[in-house]
């Protein structure tokens, strides 16, 4: 059985402007640190299941969001509320959880699929050159586990959009130089 750590208020407020990457890394190394280093990222990632380089990533803020998955296993290895790794957690009135202890189990789900936030998306389209007009006003209700990946979707989504007419103005380029190379080999031949 291993050691248990009782959060005190320090670590707590320490947490709160923690990342959630971080708060991985600061929650490994503290049962590590409690129990004589035997909890280093190899050896959690395996007993997890995942690689150790996946965790490394995790811990370091390189793989953006972890699963879902991920963070239940993390959650049930050591012991804590899965909601310990959302800033939700820490918006509200803050109760200590223990590393490796006993933690009340509604923690895990109630404040991760609860709608917390509200999505109001609206897009109107104009044509230009015509009377074309359409529009969508969607409302979105989204709980902590979806915020950050709708957030990441939605900027990808609008960034795919403004790329596009530069990749279709870099290919009009491209085929044009192909229609003027084209067109130049056969002026030669004519002469």
């Amino acid at each position: 059985m291993p050691n248990s750590y009782q959060l005190k208020e320090e670590d707590l407020i320490a947490l709160q402007s923690k990342t959630i990457h971080e708060r991985i890394k600061w929650i490994r190394t503290t049962a590590s640190k409690e129990n004589n280093g035997l909890y280093k990222q190899s050896k959690v990632a395996e007993d997890i299941g995942v690689t150790a380089s996946t965790l490394a990533k995790l811990e370091s803020g390189y793989a953006k969001n972890p699963s879902l998955d991920v963070l239940q296993k993390l959650s049930k290895y050591f012991s804590i509320p899965i909601s310990a790794f959302f800033d939700v957690y820490y918006e509200d009135s803050v109760e200590q959880f223990t590393i490796f202890g006993s933690n009340d189990e509604q923690l895990n789900k109630e404040p991760l699929f609860k709608s917390n936030y509200q999505a109001n998306i609206s897009c109107d389209i104009h044509s230009l050159n015509s009377d074309y007009e359409v529009s969508f006003n969607e409302k979105l209700y989204l709980s902590v586990l979806e915020l950050e990946e709708f957030q990441e979707e939605f900027r990808f989504l609008i960034n795919k959009i403004k790329n596009r007419k530069k990749n279709w103005s870099r290919k009009i380029g491209e085929l044009n130089k192909l229609k003027s190379t084209t067109n130049k080999g056969e002026n030669d031949e004519i002469l």
